[in-house]
């Protein structure tokens, strides 16, 4: 028997409204979430705000035809080879995951409420405890504002430390299609994240005998 979000998918391939895909508010129930990509240590891991329409239902990360994510991240080269949202799972390789604030999808931030947030970031705090990665990066200034509840004046590195939590903070535009705010320098962000990234993988390998928690401190410390 086929499921509404296996129907749903069905419906939406043959509607060929790929860039403005409207579906019922009462079928948003049956989205399926976008599992995470996650493993100790990871040098970089994505935070995403909740997945969109086209990213459940395709399950992958940032799979919206409007969405930049993967036309940055190709042009920073962050590894050696370029992807699409369909080998996001074969990046765990490469020591890069993704996550979201919130696991529920919908068709946009506004339809997430503040208290499905902030159990998100009680969960977030959590997984960052247990994995580690070097950089968190928050795909989208407003998700860093929520998970901390503080403002972030400038994006890039960030100063904050949460206790038990040894990942530098790493704040870049949103790449969603609809938030044109800074369209047209997202694509620096990811450059910056690569020099930082190789900061880091620099002052490792020049004293080895620092632990890698010490060496992201410093990284961060001469980026800011």
């Amino acid at each position: 028997m086929s499921t509404p979000a296996a129907k749903l998918s069905v419906k939406m391939k043959k509607s060929k409204l790929k860039k403005k895909t409207k579906i019922p508010k009462e079928a948003e129930t049956y989205l399926p979430q976008v599992p995470d990509l996650i493993h100790d240590h990871l040098d970089i891991l994505f935070i995403g705000i909740n997945p969109g329409v086209q990213s459940s239902l395709q399950g992958h990360n940032y799979s919206g035809p409007s969405n930049h994510f993967w036309k940055c991240f190709n042009a920073a080269q962050l590894i050696d080879r370029k992807v699409t949202h369909r080998e996001d799972a074969t990046l765990l390789d490469d020591n890069i995951g993704f996550t979201n604030l919130v696991a529920r999808p919908s068709r946009a931030m506004s339809d997430l409420n503040q208290q499905e947030m902030a159990a998100g970031g009680r969960i977030l705090t959590e997984k960052l405890k247990q994995y580690q990665p070097k950089i968190a990066v928050f795909v989208g200034k407003g998700i860093y504002e929520t998970f901390t509840g503080g403002k972030c004046p400038e994006m890039g590195v960030q100063k904050l430390k949460l206790p038990e939590v040894n990942s530098v903070f790493f704040v870049m535009p949103a790449t969603s299609g609809i938030c044109t705010a800074y369209a047209h320098n997202r694509a620096e962000y990811f450059h910056k994240l690569k020099e930082f990234l190789d900061s880091i993988k620099k002052e490792e390998k020049s004293d080895s005998a620092v632990s890698t928690p010490s060496f992201v401190l410093n990284a961060a410390c001469k980026m800011v």
